[in-house]
């Protein structure tokens, strides 16, 4: 019986069972209600019962389980690269503009929140020899994640940044905390600290949250696919607390999470949505051009075993990394014919400083590296974050604008907050442009110049004006007191 069980969909059981503690508990309510029975089963409810609320009452996380199999999870919201309270009030502007939707009793209900990554910057300015030099601000960290809304619930990974530390292999420190050299991955054990106080966030490696009968998401750490990921194990033993960790270990292990999660909803699932750090594949402008960005090779093995035991499902990948939005479609080669289609969207938006714009044109083209091809669809330079609706069986994604400052679009976006995207010119434009601003701001201070020597000529003609009155008044007083004298002679 308990091997035909574990066949079966998880979730299917839990609400088999569920319903049976509901019959158990009206029985235990209502005693008379057992002489309805001619067999056993209601007294074995009702002791099913019993033994339950003993359970419940011990572990509250139970009963939120309950509740969450009852009722579908069909919406989330998902951004990354946030923390960084030293870009102005955008970190604010982002989490007003989501705790509002959250708090929309007019919209439907947002179910949780997953961040990837990046979930500090440290303060990065130039020393005196203009070398970078990067400060760790405990007060700045610790009040950014007090920005994150209370509730529902925020499931948060690792990001590159987060695993930031002095390397012991490299002699000089570019990192600081209290103009002290950082050592001990203090990025990662600060983010620890200030998680430990917030009750609604789960601060994990690895992460599996079924959201209804059809829909698996599977948040996973990406960073450890680097090229050079070795220089992160310090931080990651510290983080798993197991100290004889090294990349190869490390790899394995996700990957024995991701099979034991696809194994265990092996059957009936329709969409899986893998959330990671890194894009697998993407594109940012930089001097003057498009650079293709592929930074995690190997996590190419991992996707072969996940679209192995996923074949038929649809696939989506959200990251952050990129300080942009992006929407793009991605296929990878799997080997005997097969090809894995991704729908994939950058979310590197959370409140951090953006990146360049890519231009209108470059939208629409395909892309190719370490055997990913990329067609971005969409790009959007503001800060802001992403909403995913399973409601209607398929997963839809709406990028939000948090912030109305710096914000560019790549692709033409409906209604009133459209606006035209700033295209890189040649330079012989910019040149006519900057000598046409030049001109105007002559224009403008000769007719400044103009009208002060105006005011100067008024403030004059007033001046001899008042000196004019004013001998007039005293010649009128000297002829008035001459005229009293005469009078009295």
């Amino acid at each position: 019986m308990s091997l035909f069980l574990c066949r079966l969909n998880p979730i299917a059981v839990s609400r088999f069972f569920l319903f049976m503690n509901i019959v158990g508990l009206i029985l235990l309510v209502r005693p008379d209600s057992i002489k309805m029975c001619e067999d056993g089963w209601c007294s074995i409810l009702v002791i099913k019962a019993i033994c339950n609320i003993r359970i419940l009452s011990i572990n509250a996380y139970a009963l939120k389980f309950y509740f969450r199999i009852l009722f579908y999870m069909e919406r989330f919201i998902h951004f990354g690269c946030w923390n960084n309270m030293k870009n102005g009030t955008v970190v604010r502007d982002v989490m007003t503009s989501l705790k509002r939707r959250i708090a929309d009793s007019s919209a439907p209900s947002i179910d949780f929140i997953t961040v990837a990554g990046d979930n500090y910057y440290p303060d990065k300015r130039e020393d005196g020899n203009g070398k970078k030099k990067k400060t760790i601000d405990a007060y700045d960290l610790e009040d950014g994640f007090g920005e994150l809304p209370d509730e529902p619930d925020i499931y948060m990974i690792l990001g590159n940044h987060d695993l930031d530390t002095n390397n012991a292999s490299k002699p000089k420190s570019k990192l600081f905390i209290n103009d002290a050299e950082e050592e001990g991955c203090n990025i990662l054990t600060l983010q620890q600290n200030s998680v430990a106080n917030i009750s609604n966030i789960q601060f994990e490696l690895y992460k599996e949250i079924m959201m209804s009968d059809d829909t698996l998401v599977l948040m996973i750490d990406t960073s450890m696919y680097e090229d050079n990921a070795t220089k992160y194990i310090e931080c990651y033993r510290i983080f798993l607390e197991d100290p004889s960790l090294d990349i190869d270990k490390l790899r394995k292990r996700q990957l024995e999470d991701i099979r034991a999660s696809l194994k265990k909803y092996s059957q009936g699932i329709k969409n899986l949505i893998l959330i990671g750090h890194h894009p697998i594949i993407g594109v940012k402008y930089k001097d003057g051009g498009i650079k293709v960005e592929a930074e995690i090779p190997f996590f190419k093995d991992a996707l072969r075993e996940i679209y192995s035991m996923t074949k038929d499902v649809n696939h989506s990948y959200l990251c952050a990394d990129i300080h942009l939005y992006q929407k793009g479609d991605i296929s990878i080669d799997m080997g005997g014919g097969d090809t894995m289609n991704i729908e994939q969207h950058i979310v590197g938006t959370g409140g951090t400083k953006l990146d360049p714009d890519v231009p209108r044109e470059y939208v629409g083209e395909t892309v190719e590296k370490k055997g990913a091809t990329y067609t971005m669809a969409e790009t959007v330079r503001a800060n802001g974050y992403l909403e995913c609706d399973i409601a209607s069986g398929t997963p839809e994604f709406t990028f939000t604008v948090a912030s109305k400052k710096r914000r560019n679009y790549g692709t033409p976006v409906a209604g009133p907050a459209r606006r035209k995207m700033n295209r890189r010119r040649s330079p012989s434009a910019r040149s006519k442009s900057r000598s046409a601003r030049s001109k105007s701001r002559s224009a403008r201070s000769k007719s400044r110049s103009a009208r002060s020597k105006s005011r100067s000529a008024r403030s004059k003609t007033r001046s001899a004006r008042s000196k004019t009155r004013s001998a007039s008044k005293k010649g009128g007083a000297r002829r008035k007191r001459t005229t009293r004298k005469r009078r009295t002679i």
